[in-house]
């Protein structure tokens, strides 16, 4: 009797876990180019946060504000595993899934008005920490975008 409430919890949590995992988030896009707080899980990376550890450089326009867009929009278009969700002016909204897990990791960049950057936000679902995958992740993106720009 025991083993089966265990299983049944177990696969309520994983369930509710794949449904979290599925789903948008609500709380996503940009308020006047600001995006949203980061978790207190490590499991996110910002330009526009003050917790270094999770900080990262935004990205240099090259030209104007619509010619740095189109070639964010470019590189992410390269990589496999991102699917650009929504794409406005000032904000894109993408969504990376894992390869081995499918995992989903949201990436958001929005323009601030004043600013010649593009600021990112990359964060994990579901999980307490990512590994680095939303780093290394953007990491990747950015020195794309730079190489292109030579």
């Amino acid at each position: 009797m025991k083993w089966k409430v265990g299983v049944l919890l177990t696969g309520i949590l994983v369930t509710g876990g794949m449904v979290k995992m599925w789903t948008q988030p609500r709380d996503l896009g940009a308020e006047n180019g600001n995006l949203r707080e980061l978790p207190m899980t490590p499991n996110a990376v910002s330009s526009q946060t003050d917790k270094q550890s999770a900080y990262v450089e935004p990205l240099p326009f090259v030209g104007s504000e619509g010619e740095s867009i189109k070639h964010l929009l470019e590189v992410l278009d390269e990589m496999e595993s991102i699917e650009v969700m929504t794409h406005e002016p000032r904000y894109i909204h993408a969504v990376a899934t894992t390869k081995l897990m499918k995992f989903k990791d949201d990436l958001e960049f929005a323009i601030r008005e004043g600013e010649d950057v593009i600021h990112v936000r990359s964060g994990s679902r579901i999980g307490y920490s990512d590994g680095g995958v939303n780093r290394k992740r953007y990491e990747k993106i950015r020195a794309l975008y730079l190489e292109q720009t030579k």
